[in-house]
């Protein structure tokens, strides 16, 4: 394979997720490899991005416990009296409802790189899982296509 200035294809250009330039490689695969990858995209993006994040700017944030939905503003009242029990030194107090509190907080494995950036958590077991099967899915294709050149041209 050649790269775009008929040379021999340089790093830059060994890419399957091609934005505007270095489509050499991507225009060189069978179109059902082209078809895979672009209808793969979006998931693409989304690992790019917290990729990118986690390298570039933003540690990972591995919250100590979450808080479901239905129970966010029982949580967010008993935080608010906690803290007015701080301000009367009512130790007792605290720690009744710092216990209450602790009910409602729930480990799950999930990761966040950012809480400015739209970002999102994401739960890592089921988000491994995805990706292994995404990567598997496509690993394979491209196997596939290398199989079929060989056959095609030798």
């Amino acid at each position: 394979m050649l790269g775009s200035d008929g040379g021999p294809i340089k790093r830059s250009e060994v890419i399957l997720f091609p934005k505007n330039k270095n489509k050499t490689l991507f225009r060189s695969l069978p179109p059902e490899m082209q078809e895979l990858i672009s209808q793969r995209k979006n998931w693409y993006e989304a690992l790019l991005e917290y990729r990118d994040g986690l390298a570039h700017r933003i540690p990972l944030y591995i919250p100590p416990y979450t808080v479901l939905q239905k129970d966010v503003k029982a949580y967010n009242d008993l935080e608010k009296r906690k803290y007015e029990a701080i301000l009367r030194g009512d130790e007792n107090e605290y720690n009744k409802i710092k216990a209450k509190m602790s009910e409602k907080e729930k480990w799950a494995p999930q990761i966040m790189h950012s809480f400015s950036e739209k970002a999102r958590p994401i739960l890592f077991h089921a988000q491994m899982i995805v990706d292994m099967k995404t990567l598997f899915e496509l690993c394979d294709a491209m196997c596939n296509a290398l199989d079929d050149l060989v056959y095609t041209e030798g």
